[in-house]
């Protein structure tokens, strides 16, 4: 069953709450009753730096509908504050390193006319614009990644018609298929199979990540 919910933890605004295909060993048999989100991409808005930086309302209204902390949604106004510092200094970089190439054809032009004092006063301004340049550098390192760190601790955008709710009991089904029928006798669900024959771990991915996600093995052969 795929559901909508407002409090579906830190990466998906869709969960899958025991979707079960079909019975193992037929084509010919019915499908379980199932939910599934099912929405045109003008529901999903990627989540990206620039989204952050531009359109700070659309993350943190996300951020408000799944519950976040203060200290998540302060790191959009952060994400965008460095996201600005890194644009400056980018002009600033790319300034100084065109200064410096200048300032270098300049020099050797001096120095092919053998005026080498001038040359020699040009010098001290490309170590000048070097040094500015290196000095941007060092900076937008320091900036991308402290704004990727934050960057990481924001949860995928919500699907545009996820409910408010408190927890998973807010969730709606907006479509569902196939019946409530049980399987034939001797007939086993896919899941079930798969455990069995030493495929899929349910409960080590609870230990891992939480509820509804599985933790798949590869025997070797």
């Amino acid at each position: 069953m795929l559901l909508l919910g407002s409090r579906l933890g830190p990466v998906a605004a869709v969960r899958v709450a025991g979707l079960r295909a079909r019975p193992l060993a037929t084509r010919a048999a019915k499908a379980p009753r199932a939910c599934a989100a099912v929405a045109s991409s003008a529901n999903f808005v990627t989540l990206d730096e620039r989204l952050v930086a531009e359109e700070p309302e659309v993350v943190r209204a996300s951020l408000r509908r799944r519950r976040a902390s203060d200290e998540v949604i302060g790191a959009v106004d952060r994400i965008g504050s460095l996201t600005r510092g890194r644009a400056a200094l980018v002009d600033a970089g790319n300034a100084a390193r065109s200064q410096r190439k200048a300032l270098s054809l300049k020099i050797g032009a001096l120095l092919k006319s053998g005026d080498t004092a001038a040359a020699e006063g040009l010098k001290a301004e490309v170590a000048q614009a070097s040094e500015a340049a290196a000095a941007a550098d060092d900076k937008l390192d320091a900036i991308e990644a402290e704004r990727d760190g934050l960057f990481a601790t924001l949860p995928n955008l919500l699907d545009a018609r996820t409910p408010e709710g408190g927890d998973e009991d807010a969730n709606v089904c907006v479509g569902e298929w196939g019946t409530d029928v049980e399987l034939p006798t001797g007939r086993v669900w896919h899941d079930e199979a798969a455990i069995a024959l030493g495929g899929l771990d349910v409960e080590a991915a609870a230990k891992l990540t939480g509820s509804r996600f599985a933790v798949l093995k590869v025997r070797e052969p």
